[in-house]
């Protein structure tokens, strides 16, 4: 079963939309304050959908979008239903600019209100599993990174017997090859070039660790001019492997993002069953 929280401080219409759902089978909680639902979303991480009243006694819904957002990057699966009377279209755009992909315009039919919260789940839902695929990915990584990290030689190495003897670079370059072959296979396989692969990889790294990455922050980390990040970006977006998403509170910069695609990508390369076995 479904948790929904609604958001409405008219008292009729919040009771009419808890009734609607509950009978549709969700588990509805209700505030009519930003306030009220903010401690409500800390203390429930199930709820997956949110419907909000575009205007509150306290603010807005799109100001409790941002900034439950910002307060809980970690919890980006959770979808918003936005309600209002007033569906101008600076509203529409405004809430498009959100990540806010369901707009209602009162009266809202119970049909059509449990259609729109039964697809916002759905999508929650998928999004909520996606990531904690690429949580259990990012530990696999790790594991590759260590193993990778403990191939990296001191400058000596001291053998049983104390003597110090030069590492065996010969041995370790052929393993470093191997990997490295078996890498290149794999992207090959999939169509994506080295650099794709370094975008991909960077913009991956920062989902595990729950930050955001904007173009320019990119082209400034993998020392890339910023044209040139801009065409792979764009490439890969053309391609379904990442997304642009509009930063709602500066509307002159974007976030970039892996899609699914992008991620099952990256996982074809992380599960990807190469070893490395000094000989």
């Amino acid at each position: 079963m479904s948790e929904i929280l609604v958001v409405e401080d008219n008292v009729s219409l919040a009771a009419s939309y808890c009734s609607d759902l509950s009978q549709s089978g969700f588990n509805v909680h209700s505030a009519d304050t930003i306030e009220a639902a903010l401690q409500i979303l800390e203390t429930h991480h199930s709820i997956l959908v949110v419907l909000t009243e575009y205007r509150l006694r306290d603010g807005d819904g799109l100001s409790l979008v941002t900034l439950f957002r910002m307060r809980n990057p970690n919890r980006s699966w959770v979808e918003f239903v936005l309600v209002t009377g007033h569906g101008t279209l600076e509203i529409a755009q405004l809430a498009i600019h959100a990540e806010i992909r369901q707009f209602l315009t009162k009266p809202v039919a119970p049909p059509v209100l449990t259609r729109a919260i039964q697809t916002a789940a759905e999508s929650a839902q998928s999004r909520q599993r996606t990531m904690m695929a690429r949580d259990t990915l990012s530990n696999k990584l790790s594991d590759i990174l260590d193993a990778v990290s403990s191939l990296i030689p001191t400058k000596k190495v001291i053998q049983t017997n104390g003597k110090e003897v030069a590492p065996d670079y010969r041995s370790l370059a052929s393993n470093l090859l191997a990997l490295e072959m078996r890498r290149h296979a794999i992207l090959t396989t999939i169509g994506i070039s080295e650099r794709e692969w370094i975008v991909l990889i960077q913009v991956y790294n920062t989902f595990i660790n729950h930050k955001f990455i904007t173009i320019k922050s990119a082209a400034y980390d993998l020392s890339l001019p910023l044209s040139t990040l801009i065409r792979i970006v764009n490439e890969l977006c053309e391609r379904g492997y990442l997304n642009r998403r509009v930063d709602p509170l500066d509307g002159r910069r974007s976030f970039i993002e892996l899609t699914t695609k992008g991620g099952s990508a990256v996982e074809a390369v992380i599960k990807s069953d190469y070893t490395i076995n000094p000989k």
